[in-house]
């Protein structure tokens, strides 16, 4: 006699009970086994991967201060290469920092990436 179809890590098997004397873990009959190996698998996990797309450089400058004290900035970027590593990319918000006349108070960069 079968029972209902069950799923047991993303398969579905189907419960069947023993006729005769009890078979198998829990007395599953033909399916024990089966049930048994799927109850005790591990997951296969798929990670997800990142992509980087876009990398951009950004310089903020100090430009002064307003009539309450508060810092002035002013934002400038760059689009740079993805696989540029961070000494190129220090030297050359270093480099452009000094054809400014303004002080750089911040480098940073901002990558963008698309996750599969």
């Amino acid at each position: 006699m079968n029972s209902p179809i069950i799923k047991l890590a993303g398969k579905e098997v189907t419960r069947t009970f023993a006729s005769g004397p009890l078979t198998g873990p829990g007395g599953l009959g033909e399916n024990a086994t089966e049930l048994h190996k799927l109850k005790n698998r591990k997951e296969e996990t798929v990670m997800a991967e990142k992509q980087l797309i876009r990398s951009r450089l950004s310089l903020v400058y100090n430009i002064g201060e307003d009539e309450d004290g508060r810092t002035i900035t002013q934002r400038s970027g760059y689009e740079t290469k993805t696989d540029a590593n961070a000494d190129a990319l220090h030297a050359v918000g270093v480099a452009l920092a000094s054809l400014s006349e303004f002080p750089v108070i911040e480098l940073s960069l901002a990558e963008t990436s698309f996750i599969a």
